[in-house]
Order: C-alpha cells, then structure tokens, then sequence
C-alpha cells in the first residue's frame, strides 16, 4: 500500500470541501423570506393616495413577513424617478414599488419613459381604487345634469371652457375622454393646480372641471359650485349621495368608468415565490375589518381578491384605456 503524497490529501481534502459546499449551497439559496429590512418606494410626495396606502399596510406587512417594512419617497419626474430606481434594483424583493394612476397614465403621455411595465416589473396585487373624478360646473352654467350639459355642449360647441390641470394628467385625461365619448367639445383653459381652477370656477370664469371629491366635495355642498356626476358606472359606496355618469341617460356614458388605482409592483424576475407570499399577506391585511375602516376614511375603496396575474391584466388594461383617450383626443406624446 502506497502512502498519499501531500498533494493527494490536498486533493482530497479539496473535494470534500467543494462537495460540502454544494450541499450546503441549496440551503442558502433557499433561505427564508425575508432576511432583512424591505423597503417599499412612493415615487410620490408624502400625502399622496400611494404614500397613504403604503404607510398604512407597511406594519402589518412587517409583522406578518418578520421584517422591517419602510418608506421612501422619491418623487419626481411624474413618479417616473421613483419608479425607474425601482426597475434597476435588484430583483430580491427587498425593493417594491407603491404605483397608482401615473404609472399606467405615464405612457401615454410621453414617448419616453425610463422604464416599461411589462419588461421592468411584476405587479404583486391591486390594493385600492379611487371614488371616480367628480364632473363639476359653475353656478352659472345653464345646466343641472350630465345630460343637459351634452345638450348644451353640442349646441354651442365654442362657448364653454374647462379647467386642464397640467398636460396629460388624470383630470385633464378624463375630460378629454368625456368630451370624446360624447362627442362634444369646449374651450381647454390651463391650471397649475386645482385650488386656482376651483376658485375661477367658482368665480363663473372657468365653466367646468373634473377633479378628485375629496378636493371639491367641500365647495359644491356649499353650494358655490355645482355637481353633475361622479365618473363610475355605479354610486360609489362612499359618495351614495352622488349621481354615477350611467344614471344621466346618455348613452355613449353607459359603460363610461373613470378612477384611480394603488397598487405594489416588484421588480421583473423578483422570484416568483416571493411575489406570491407578498400577494397572500397583502389580500389578507386589505380584508381586514380595521383596514377596510380606514381605507374608506381615506375615500378609497378596497379592490376586491386579485391574484398576481390578475394584477398584471388590471394594468395592462387601465395602460390601454388611457392610450385609447390620448389617441382620441389626438394627443401627442412629450
């Protein structure tokens, strides 16, 4: 029997390194979800329906995933900023993003953007929808309805003006869709914000606007302006006292459903596990009672069970409506 030179047992002893190592790789791989601090991105300003809805949901998430689940806001650039930084990291599920309307919206208004739904992300779940956008006039209009103002509008095409509150935005883009699902024109007249808008409207020198009830409720129950209708199909549960569009009896408004949306997005080829535990504790902590309460007192509504796939369909849907109006209103994109 030969004795083992030295560099055999370096040999040996190498392989049996390397094999314990491969056995024990797997059991890295597969270490548990999550292993440290999450953070979720607003690419919003703090108050934001996003940035509400993200502080709200990220304890819960914490204690259910046990791990730290935070904040960062990082506005700009229409939320495209926060959004982009998000699309670059890593795809470990330790960075989400807390999307709404602007991220569907966005494509439509500019040819280019820093990121792409489809390529750059995987939508985890749709957590809450909007009241609809209020369709409000000015005391002076000679109209009390949805119905007498299309009357109005067709008559006298040239007459009649409306807020448009920064280019491409959701209140400037659901205008420009009622004006061309009912086959009506009027007078676009630009705002930087709607406080100016609403304090003209008031003042009869603008004559209509869509804008957010949460924003307008306040000065049409004073009656300084008044309300035609919410832009939904139905009342919503937290406006009952509001008219939906379908209720005016014009028919191109039949079908006619117009709000925002919240939602988390995680970076594309975040592992598929990962994505699912996230849509599971999500539904859960959205259908809790307390949470229920509180979205509603934040006037939104929870958006019913929806399913990772399901998530991804709702977005890719509300990107081909507002491409759809941009189209139809002859927009170009920035």
């Amino acid at each position: 029997m030969h004795p083992i030179s030295r560099w055999a047992r370096l040999a040996i002893s190498a392989s049996i390194a390397l094999a314990c190592g491969m056995i024990g790789a797997p059991g890295l791989a597969q270490a548990p979800y999550p292993q440290k601090t999450i953070e979720i991105v607003v690419p919003y300003p703090p108050g934001n329906a996003a940035d509400v809805v993200a502080r709200l949901i990220s304890d819960r998430l914490g204690q259910r995933l046990g791990k730290p689940v935070i904040i960062q806001n990082r506005p700009g650039m229409s939320g495209g900023l926060g959004t982009q930084s998000v699309a670059r990291a890593e795809p470990d599920g330790y960075t989400l993003l807390m999307g709404s309307t602007s991220f569907t919206l966005n494509p439509a208004v500019y040819a280019k953007l820093p990121y792409e739904m489809e390529r750059d992300f995987a939508p985890v779940a749709v957590l809450t929808n909007g009241a609809g956008m209020l369709l409000i006039a000015s005391p002076d209009l000679p109209a009390n309805s949805v119905k007498e103002l299309v009357e109005l509008l067709r008559k006298d095409p040239e007459r009649f003006n409306y807020a448009h509150i920064g280019r491409g935005s959701l209140q400037s883009l659901t205008m420009e869709s009622f004006l061309a699902t009912t086959g009506t024109k009027a007078t676009a007249v630009s705002y930087k914000g709607s406080s100016q808008a609403l304090t003209d409207l008031v003042g009869g020198r603008v004559d209509l606007m869509f804008d957010a009830p949460a924003s307008s409720l306040a000065i049409v129950q004073s009656g300084k302006a008044k309300v035609l209708a919410l832009s939904r199909v139905e009342r919503s549960p937290l406006y009952p006292q509001l008219p939906s569009t379908r209720e005016s009896g014009v028919p191109s408004l039949k079908d006619w459903n117009i709000y925002g949306w919240v939602g988390l997005l995680a970076p594309a080829k975040t592992p598929r596990p990962i994505v699912e535990r996230l849509n599971k504790e999500l539904m859960d902590i959205m259908h809790l009672p307390e949470v229920r309460k509180q979205v509603a007192e934040m006037k939104l509504e929870v958006v019913p069970p929806n399913s990772t796939a399901q998530a991804k369909e709702m977005l890719l849907a509300d990107m081909r409506r507002w491409q759809e109006i941009a189209t139809a209103a002859g927009m170009e994109k920035e």
